[in-house]
C-alpha cells in the first residue's frame, strides 16, 4: 500500500460528513499496518471523540457481521485489496484489546498527559489536578485574602495605587467582588501579552505619532465651559445643554448641536473629551497590567505551583518549557507515533497548537511513511471566545500536499440547504458588511452547499416575531414557538425536535412558557442549577445550621419544612441542639449518608417526595460525593452551598421529547425539526460587550475607550474595526450552526423589525431579511412522518427498577492475617524500625527484576528469578480486589509466575520475608515458624489467583522467599 499524503487537509461543510472522513482514514491506516496506538486521533471536546471512536468500532462491527457491509467498507478502506467479515472481525477484536492503550480523545487531555510526565520541570508540586468550577474561585478567594493581608506596606501602596488606576480613582465599596470579575475578564489576556511595555504606552501604539494632549484633565474640559457660555451661539436651541455637559464634563461624551459646528471652542471642548478618554483608557491599562502582574505572580506560587492547574494553564506549560526538555521528550514521542487525525481543527488555539505544531511538523516533514489529516470548517468556528483561531486552519490548507472540500449534506433536504446558500452566500456576506478588506480569521468564505436528497424537498418556515411593546422582550417568541410545536405535535409523529437559543436564560424562559401552556414534552439540556426543588433547599440549611447555631434563617427554614416533622415527631430541639447535633451527625457519617437518611424519613412523609425530587435529591448526593473528595482543612460544611451555586446540569430528553439546548450545545448534531427563535438584545459585533482594543506588529492591547472616541484617532479606529469583524465573524458562525442541525423542516423567528431598518445589517434577523428568504417548501412534511413503532415488553413494559438493600462489608487484608509477636519493650529499643526500613528496601530492589540469566543463578533462591521453561506471563507487585465470603478483599502480590497452556496451566506465587531470626533460633525453625506464621496468607492469595486466572487450586503452588537465609520456603 502506497504511503498517505503527509499533509491532507479537509474542509467540510456542516452535515457532510467530517467525523466520516476521518474515521475512513483510521481505518485505512490500521489496514494499512499500522498499530492501533501509534496513532494519534483528537478533537475539541469529549463528545466528539466519543462520537469518532463510537463510530470507529461501529463500521469495525457492522463490517464484521455483515458481508455486503464488508464489501463496502473494503472499498473504502483497503487500497485495493479484498478484505471479508473475518478481516474486520480480526481487526475489531485487535483494537477492542488494545483499547486501554487508544490514542483517541481531546486535545487538552492529550496535552495534560504531557503535564503529568513532567511535572517537577515545570515546577508543579503535588498530585497534579484540574481546578473544579467551584474550586476555581475558592483558590481564588483565597489568594485575594492573601493579598489583601500584605503586612510590607510598601506592599500594599502599590497594590493599592494598581487599583486605583485600573478603576480609574473611582472608589470600589465592592472591591472583592469587582476585582474578581477583572480577573475572570483580563487574567488571562495578560497571560497571552505579559509583556509590559504592551500595556497601555501610548508610544508602542502610535510610534512618534501619538495624539497630542492624551494628558488633559476633566478641569481642562470645564474650563472651556465660560468661553462657550460668551458664544454669540450660545442662546440657540440645544447649545446650553451641550456647554452644560462640558461644565459638569465627568465622562461622558457630548456631541456639539447643529448650531456649534463651526465653533471652534465647541469642536475643541469635544476634542478634549475624547482625548480625556484615550488618556483615561492608557492609565486604566496601565493600572490593570499592575493588578494582574501582581495577581499572576501570587497565583503561580500559590496555587499553579501546587499542581492545581486550568485547561488553559496546560499549553502555557508545555510551551514553557525550555529547548533541553523539550526536544528529547518530542524525540520520544515521536518515535511511539506514526499519524495525526485532528477534527474540529478551527476551533484550535494558538497556545495548543505552539505546544502540538513540533510533534505534526515532524510528522509532516517525515520520508517515513507518516502522515497528517485534518479536518475542519472554517464557518463553524464558535469557539473564539476561548482563544480558537481560525487563521491556523488557513495556514494548513496553505502547505497541504492534499486538500479537499466536503459540501454535500447527508443532513439536510434541498430547502434548507438553498436557504443556507441564500444567508451565507460570500458576495451576499462580504458585501452586506464590507468585509472585503478584513483580515484572515475575518475572511467570510462560504461554498455552495447541495443536499444528498434531491428528491425531497424539505420546508423552511419564516416568521416574524411581533413586538408587544416599545422593545422587543423574549415573551414576543413564545407564542411563535407554541404554535409551530403544536402544528407540528413531532411527540405523537416520532419526528426529533430542537429549540436553539443563544443562551441559558432565553431556553429556561422558553421551558416555563411551554410547561405552563400544556406542552409537556419538552425538555431544556442547557446548563441549569440543581437547586430548584423546594424540598432540597431545607437540605442545605442543615448544613448551615451545623455551623453557625444564631443562623435564626437556616433554623426557621428547617422547622418550617417537612424535615421537622419527619426528623423530630416529636418537636424539633432548639437552634443550639439541633445544630451540635447536626455537626455530630456531618462529622460522623458524612454528609452524603446524612443526607440519605434525612431522604429516608422525608419518603415517609405525605406529599413530600416524588420522581422530580428523588432525580434532583440525585444530583444533590452526586455532588456531595464530589465536595467530600476534593474537601480539605480550608473548605467549610457551609461551602457546599456555594459548592451547589457553581454546579450546572443538564436533563438529557428521551425520545419524543423537544430539545431545548444553546447553539453551541447543538454542534455536531442534527434533528428533523429545528426552531431557531432569533431575540438578539445585542447585536452581531457584541456593541454591549465589547472588549479591548488590540494591535499587531507591535503587539499591544488598550482598554477600549469607547467606539465614538476610537473613530476620533485613525489607530484605534483601524483596531475597532477589526475587533467589530472579529466578533462579526464568530456571530456568523454560531448562526450557521444553528440553521445547518436541520435535517427536513426549518423554522426562523426573526427579531422584531425597528420602525426605520437599518442601513446595513445590524442583526443576523437584519441580514435575513435582507436577502429576502421566504417560507417554502411542503407546508404539510409533518404529515408524512409516522412513529417508528418500539418492541415493548410483553408483560407490559419494564419493570420497576428494585434498588438493593446496602450492607456494611467488612475489610479484609491477607497480609495483615498474622500476629507479629512484637513485645511491648521492643518499641523503645534502639534499632526499632530498622526491621521495616530493611523490608522497604528489600522489596523496592526486588520488584525492579523481571528475569535474570541463567549463569547469574548462585543458589535455589536466585533460581526464583530465572525464567522457567513455558512461562507466559509475570506478576511483579501487583494489585488486586476481590469481594469474597461476604468481605472486600484487598492484596498485593510480590511474584506471580504462569506458565503452560489450557489445561496445562499453572501458578507459582512467591511472596518476600524479610523477618529476622530469633536469638539462638535455627535456620530449620526459622523456617517451620514462617511456614506457619504466613499460611493463611498464602492459602488467601492461593484462592485469590485461582479467583482472578481460573486455574485450579491445586495447580497453584505458594512459596515464601526468606531474604535473611536466602532460602525458598513451599507453604
Amino acid at each position: 500500500m502506497n504511503p498517505p499524503p503527509r499533509l491532507t487537509v479537509i474542509e467540510a461543510s456542516a452535515g457532510t460528513g467530517k467525523t466520516f472522513s476521518l474515521v475512513t482514514r483510521l481505518l485505512r491506516l490500521i489496514f494499512g499496518g499500522t498499530e492501533p496506538e501509534r496513532i494519534v486521533a483528537l478533537t475539541f471536546s469529549r463528545a466528539a471523540a466519543g462520537e469518532i471512536f463510537n463510530s470507529f468500532i461501529e463500521r469495525l462491527s457492522d463490517a464484521a457481521a455483515d458481508d455486503a457491509v464488508a464489501a463496502a467498507e473494503s472499498d473504502r478502506v483497503a487500497a485495493g485489496r479484498s478484505l471479508a467479515k473475518g478481516d474486520f472481525a480480526a481487526m475489531l477484536r485487535k483494537v477492542i484489546k488494545r483499547q486501554h492503550l487508544s490514542l483517541i480523545g481531546t486535545l487538552d487531555s492529550f496535552l495534560m498527559k504531557i503535564v503529568r510526565m513532567l511535572p517537577l520541570e515545570l515546577g508543579l508540586e503535588g498530585e497534579i489536578s484540574v481546578l473544579s468550577d467551584f474550586r476555581a474561585p475558592v483558590e481564588q478567594g483565597r489568594l485575594l485574602d492573601e493579598m489583601m493581608a500584605l503586612e510590607s506596606d510598601d506592599a500594599k501602596l502599590l497594590y493599592r495605587d494598581a487599583f486605583r488606576l485600573a478603576f480609574d480613582g473611582d472608589g470600589s465599596k465592592t472591591f472583592l467582588e469587582e476585582f474578581a470579575g477583572f480577573i475572570s475578564e483580563w487574567h488571562q489576556r495578560f497571560r497571552d501579552m505579559p509583556e509590559r511595555e504592551a500595556w497601555g504606552v501610548a508610544k508602542r501604539i502610535w510610534g512618534d505619532a501619538a495624539p497630542d494632549g492624551l494628558d488633559v484633565s476633566i478641569a481642562d474640559v470645564r474650563a472651556l465651559a465660560d468661553g462657550l457660555s460668551a458664544s454669540p451661539v450660545a442662546a440657540k436651541r440645544g447649545a446650553d445643554t451641550f456647554i452644560r455637559a462640558v461644565r459638569e464634563f465627568s465622562g461622558t461624551v457630548k456631541d456639539a448641536p447643529k448650531c456649534m459646528k463651526d465653533e471652534p471652542l465647541a469642536a475643541e471642548a469635544v476634542a478634549r473629551m475624547h482625548r480625556w478618554r484615550i488618556g483615561r483608557a492608557l492609565r486604566r491599562t496601565e493600572g490593570i497590567f499592575r493588578l494582574m502582574y501582581t495577581y499572576e505572580a501570587a497565583y503561580r506560587m500559590k496555587v499553579r505551583q501546587r499542581g492545581l492547574i486550568t485547561f488553559d494553564d496546560v499549553p502555557r506549560l508545555i510551551g514553557s518549557l525550555g529547548a533541553g526538555v523539550r526536544a528529547p521528550l518530542e524525540y520520544r514521542m515521536d518515535a511511539k507515533l506514526d499519524h495525526w487525525a485532528l477534527d474540529e481543527f478551527q476551533d484550535t488555539s494558538r497556545g495548543q497548537w505552539s505546544a502540538l505544531s513540533s510533534l505534526i511538523e515532524e510528522s509532516r516533514q517525515s520520508d517515513g511513511g507518516k502522515s497528517v489529516f485534518i479536518v475542519g470548517d472554517r464557518k463553524q468556528a464558535i469557539y473564539e471566545w476561548r482563544g480558537g483561531d481560525v487563521r491556523i486552519l488557513g495556514e494548513q490548507v496553505a502547505m497541504a500536499e492534499e486538500k479537499g472540500s466536503l459540501v454535500e449534506s447527508r443532513r439536510y433536504l434541498g430547502r434548507i440547504s438553498a436557504a443556507v446558500n441564500l444567508i451565507f452566500d460570500t458576495k451576499t456576506i462580504r458585501g452586506a458588511f464590507n468585509m472585503d478588506d478584513a483580515g484572515a480569521e475575518s475572511q467570510w468564505e462560504c461554498p455552495e452547499h447541495r443536499s444528498f436528497n434531491a428528491e425531497s424537498e424539505g420546508f423552511v418556515n419564516v416568521i416574524q416575531a411581533a413586538k408587544s411593546g416599545s422593545q422587543a422582550k423574549q415573551s414576543d417568541f413564545f407564542g411563535p414557538i407554541e404554535d409551530e410545536l403544536k402544528a407540528v405535535r413531532p411527540w405523537d409523529r416520532g419526528i426529533t425536535s430542537a429549540i436553539l437559543v443563544r443562551n441559558n436564560g432565553f431556553g429556561e424562559a422558553i421551558l416555563a412558557h411551554l410547561k405552563a401552556n400544556g406542552v409537556d414534552k419538552v425538555v431544556f439540556e442547557g446548563d441549569s442549577g440543581v437547586m430548584d426543588s423546594p424540598v432540597l433547599v431545607a437540605f442545605t440549611m442543615l448544613l448551615k445550621l451545623a455551623e453557625h447555631p444564631c443562623d435564626e434563617y437556616a433554623y426557621a427554614c428547617i422547622r418550617h419544612s417537612p424535615i421537622a416533622a419527619a426528623m423530630f415527631p416529636d418537636g424539633i430541639p432548639d437552634a443550639s441542639g439541633l445544630s451540635a447535633s447536626l455537626l455530630a451527625d456531618f462529622t460522623r457519617l458524612g454528609m452524603v449518608r446524612k443526607f440519605r437518611e434525612v431522604r429516608e424519613a422525608l419518603k415517609k412523609v405525605p406529599d413530600t417526595w416524588n420522581d422530580f425530587t428523588e432525580a434532583r435529591f440525585a444530583d444533590l448526593i452526586k455532588c456531595a460525593a464530589e465536595f467530600e473528595d476534593l474537601r480539605d482543612e480550608t473548605v467549610r460544611l457551609s461551602d457546599f452551598i456555594e459548592y451547589l451555586a457553581e454546579h450546572r446540569r443538564r436533563d438529557f430528553a428521551e425520545e419524543g421529547m423537544v430539545r431545548i439546548m444553546t447553539m453551541h450545545q447543538s454542534k455536531g448534531l442534527g434533528f428533523d425539526h429545528v426552531i431557531v427563535p432569533f431575540y438578539e438584545f445585542d447585536d452581531l459585533y457584541g456593541g454591549r460587550h465589547s472588549g479591548p482594543l488590540k494591535g499587531n506588529d507591535p503587539d499591544w492591547i488598550l482598554d477600549n475607550p469607547s467606539a465614538d472616541t476610537d473613530a476620533t484617532d485613525p489607530v484605534l479606529d483601524e483596531a475597532e474595526r477589526k475587533r467589530r469583524q472579529s466578533q462579526l465573524y464568530a456571530s456568523l458562525c454560531l448562526d450557521y450552526v444553528a440553521l445547518t442541525r436541520a435535517k427536513k423542516a426549518l423554522t426562523v423567528i426573526l427579531h422584531p423589525q425597528n420602525a426605520k431598518p437599518p442601513p446595513e445589517p445590524v442583526r443576523f434577523s437584519d441580514l435575513v431579511r435582507l436577502v429576502g428568504l421566504e417560507t417554502g417548501g411542503d407546508r404539510e412534511w409533518y404529515l408524512k412522518c409516522g412513529r417508528k413503532e418500539r418492541p415493548c415488553n410483553a408483560a407490559g413494559g419494564m419493570p420497576p427498577p428494585v434498588r438493593r438493600k446496602r450492607e456494611c462489608v467488612a475489610k479484609a487484608r491477607p497480609s495483615e492475617s498474622y500476629i507479629t509477636g512484637l513485645s511491648a519493650d521492643c518499641l523503645f529499643m534502639d534499632d526499632y524500625g530498622a526491621g521495616a526500613e530493611y523490608g522497604k528496601e528489600m522489596h523496592a530492589k526486588y520488584e525492579k527484576v523481571s528475569w535474570i540469566a541463567a549463569d547469574d543463578a548462585e543458589d535455589a533462591f536466585d533460581r526464583v528469578f530465572v525464567k522457567p521453561e513455558g512461562c507466559i506471563e509475570l506478576w511483579r507487585e501487583r494489585s488486586y480486589e476481590l469481594f469474597v465470603d461476604g468481605a472486600w478483599e484487598s492484596g498485593q502480590f510480590d511474584r506471580v509466575v504462569f506458565s503452560g497452556e489450557g489445561m496445562g496451566r499453572k501458578a507459582e506465587i512467591f511472596d518476600f520475608k524479610t523477618n529476622a531470626k530469633r536469638s539462638g533460633e535455627s535456620v530449620e525453625d526459622y523456617e517451620l515458624r514462617m511456614r506457619e506464621t504466613y499460611l493463611p496468607q498464602m492459602s488467601a492469595y492461593r484462592r485469590a489467583v485461582h479467583l482472578l486466572s481460573n486455574i485450579p487450586v491445586e495447580r497453584i503452588s505458594a512459596h515464601l522467599l526468606l531474604t535473611r537465609t536466602r532460602t525458598v520456603v513451599a507453604v
